[in-house]
């Protein structure tokens, strides 16, 4: 994914920065918990991290978007409200 140059840089600059020596992949994680939480669809994430399988990219990033549960709670609750109104 990278040569030893990059991977060699990378640490250095975070070292400077007082930072762990985080790697590259690190980064996925991070564009793709963005995406999760600001709404982004299972597919469109699927796709951007190059997985073949959605359930590959549903195991692995799942747990980075906690208030999906939130939310998910929040509109069963809704339409049971709704329905029984």
């Amino acid at each position: 994914m990278c040569d030893r140059n990059e991977r060699t840089t990378l640490i250095k600059r975070l070292r400077a920065s007082g930072l762990p020596e985080y790697g590259f992949h690190i980064f996925r994680h991070t564009h793709a918990s963005i995406l999760l939480n600001q709404g982004a669809n299972w597919k469109e994430i699927q796709v951007r991290m190059g997985h073949k399988s959605i359930s590959t990219t549903m195991d692995l990033y799942s747990h980075l978007a906690p208030k999906k549960k939130a939310e998910a709670v929040g509109l069963i609750l809704e339409k049971l409200n709704e329905l029984s109104a």
